[in-house]
């Protein structure tokens, strides 16, 4: 069995990038880490029991990410001019940009970012941020349905292009999975369920005591990377047609362990990982 080689599909060249409100909104999250990074050092404040700055580093990761990823999808599926496509892709760096920001006010401030009601400013700018989250997986998710409509256009032969399928699937379920599991969040007011005082998994902050909604929210977000590197992690192995398949059951199979590590949290049945003396 031998791979069918796929269309040449160039990535964003640095032009695209710089002319692209998505690649400037990762220019910025990107720019950021740097100086949280060194704030981390020289600040040593202290809030909900971790570093001050690594919630603010966290998020800037993760926009880069996210800003990024959506960029490169729109420039290997040829959908840049689209407005279908340019009008979210505008929506989600102008709310990537206001979240890094507010998140940074935040922090000098030495409060939090997320439910917090101490001050009219922090509910206002609390509740755009929330509306913001929204408008971010269903950015993605409207680009991912409009690279999905094109890929179908195609037919029969829609299979043998695997990695449009597989950018498509990935944005349109990363923003349902992710808008479904964060609104579990909100809903929740936090993303504790039962007792989950510590520890906690280093860096990410998952409870490792009590039911944690942010693990469930992860996995519903970062299907938008694990289903391209899956397309392409086979793509030399199995033919264009078959590589379609893979990626439609690894959307299944994601899709299903998402859902069930919400649900676990949700139920009280997420399995706890107490360690002696913890």
């Amino acid at each position: 069995m031998t791979a069918t080689p796929w269309p040449e599909r160039p990535l964003p060249t640095l032009e695209f990038w710089t002319g692209s409100a998505l690649g400037w909104a990762t220019l910025v999250a990107l720019a950021l880490i740097p100086l949280s990074l060194v704030l981390l050092v020289f600040d040593a404040r202290v809030l909900d029991g971790e570093a001050l700055w690594l919630k603010p580093l966290k998020f800037q990761i993760s926009m880069a990410v996210l800003t990024g990823t959506l960029l490169i999808a729109i420039g290997a599926s040829g959908f840049g001019a689209s407005l279908w496509v340019r009008i979210p892709s505008v929506a989600v760096a102008a709310t990537a940009v206001y979240e890094l920001t507010f998140l940074n006010v935040q922090a000098a401030r030495g409060v939090r970012s997320h439910f917090n009601a101490d001050t009219l400013f922090d509910r206002i700018g609390g509740a755009i941020m929330a509306g913001g989250a929204g408008i971010l997986v269903l950015g993605a998710g409207l680009i991912g349905i409009a690279i999905l409509v094109v890929w179908a256009t195609k037919g029969r032969a829609a299979l043998d292009d695997p990695l449009m399928l597989a950018l498509g699937l990935a944005l349109a379920l990363g923003g349902w999975l992710g808008g479904f599991t964060g609104g579990a969040i909100g809903a929740n007011g936090g993303p504790f369920v039962g007792d989950a005082t510590g520890p906690f998994v280093p860096l990410m902050g998952w409870s490792l005591t009590g039911g944690d909604l942010r693990i469930a929210h992860f996995l519903g977000l970062h299907v938008m990377q694990a289903l391209p590197l899956l397309a392409l992690s086979v793509r030399l192995a199995l033919p264009a047609a078959a590589t379609s398949l893979v990626v439609i059951a690894g959307a299944g199979v994601w899709t299903f362990f998402t859902l069930a590590a919400l649900r676990a949290v949700q139920t009280g049945n997420a399995p706890s990982f107490n360690m002696p003396g913890g």
